[in-house]
């Protein structure tokens, strides 16, 4: 977040996104992996993807930039959580699968950022590792707001086609206290990750659109899954 101390939402954040359907995200991830697979989830938040995905059966580790995030993903969810970004992530461990949902890739800056983000996560796969992304896709502009436990959170959304940019405002109302978070998201083509995905050596790039693991991902899908083969 960029003027929001993010403490002081992490308590209320799973509550904001309760109607976020991980089930079937995680079920999407669980298409692409073997039994008992062990997965590093990148900017794992309250660690809501983690939790269910050990329900089916994963092992999961995870790192997100915020403490109080991960105070919480310690408590919902087993396994090793630290504090650590896309570009500068280090473990000695090597995972099956490495995942980063929720839009986490769309907060890199530029290709260059995004390349050097493929390239660190992919120095902790194991042989034959692959890496599930999924991306926001926004295709218009936008507001919403949404009310719950009396906090008040309302949305705004702007989409620039030409800079390939969303600039996202969001305004807190907790306890007569109002709060501003805003956000910018960089939308990333399918053509150039796949030509910097090569470039890594990945062996194969597919595409998925919308958590449907048969439906091709196209320019016009709301949410893009990314999955890199190594």
């Amino acid at each position: 977040m960029d003027n929001l101390e993010y403490g002081k939402m992490s308590a209320l954040y799973d509550k904001f996104y309760a109607h976020k359907d991980y089930k079937r995200e995680a079920k999407f991830i669980a298409h692409f992996l073997n039994p008992h697979s062990h997965i590093l989830d990148a900017g794992c938040g309250t660690g809501s993807h983690c939790k269910e995905l050990n329900s089916l059966g994963f092992k999961t580790d995870g790192f997100d930039l915020s403490p109080d995030m991960l105070s919480i993903a310690i408590k919902k969810v087993e396994g090793n959580f630290t504090i650590a970004s896309l570009l500068d992530f280090s473990s000695k461990i090597h995972y099956d699968a490495i995942i980063s949902f929720f839009a986490v890739f769309n907060h890199l800056r530029n290709y260059k950022e995004l390349q050097s983000a493929l390239c660190n996560l992919k120095e902790h796969l194991k042989e034959g590792g692959i890496i599930i992304l999924d991306l926001h896709n926004p295709q218009h502009s936008g507001e919403k707001v949404d009310n719950i436990d009396g906090a008040t959170r309302q949305m705004k959304w702007k989409v620039c086609h030409l800079c390939n940019k969303e600039y996202t405002t969001i305004t807190y109302k907790v306890d007569n206290e109002t709060m501003i978070d805003t956000h910018t998201f960089k939308i990333f083509k399918m053509h150039k990750i796949k030509k910097i995905a090569e470039r890594l050596g990945f062996a194969n790039i597919e595409f998925y659109s919308n958590y449907n693991t048969s439906t091709p991902a196209t320019h016009k899908s709301k949410n893009i899954q990314v999955v890199l083969y190594t």
